[in-house]
């Protein structure tokens, strides 16, 4: 979810990761309450809107099968666009951590990309 100046984010994924609880368990548990593949979105992050119902739903569901008490603010997470920005950017960069050093040698002229139609006539493979 996002809007101006801001990222809202769903935290369900890692919630069941860290517990070691899949989304189709959890589905199970909702037992038809919350659509399945509204569970499963949800725990991908890729829904921007949520009913009430099925929050609450969720947070049953997940105290029920981890003996806790989860609250709105466990599934959600906000963070201002720029944080978010900053945090992405070092995220990669400590994936990547000679990323630095192939854009400098490739704007330098050091080295080159080779498109892809070269790589496919290189191996006779049809694009």
């Amino acid at each position: 979810m996002t809007s101006a100046g801001s990222v809202v984010r769903w935290r369900l994924g890692e919630i069941l990761q860290a517990r070691g609880l899949t989304a189709y368990k959890l589905a199970g548990q909702l037992n038809g309450k919350v659509n399945r593949n509204s569970v499963y979105a949800i725990a991908r992050g890729d829904t921007d809107r949520v009913d009430r119902a099925t929050l609450g739903h969720l947070l049953s569901a997940l105290g029920e099968l981890t003996g806790q008490r989860y609250t709105v603010g466990d599934l959600l997470e906000y963070s201002p666009e720029e944080e978010s920005a900053e945090a992405e950017t070092a995220a990669t960069l400590a994936d990547h951590p000679d990323i630095l050093d192939r854009v400098e040698r490739l704007e330098s002229g050091a080295v080159r990309m080779i498109p892809l139609e070269e790589v496919a006539a290189k191996y006779g493979v049809k694009l």
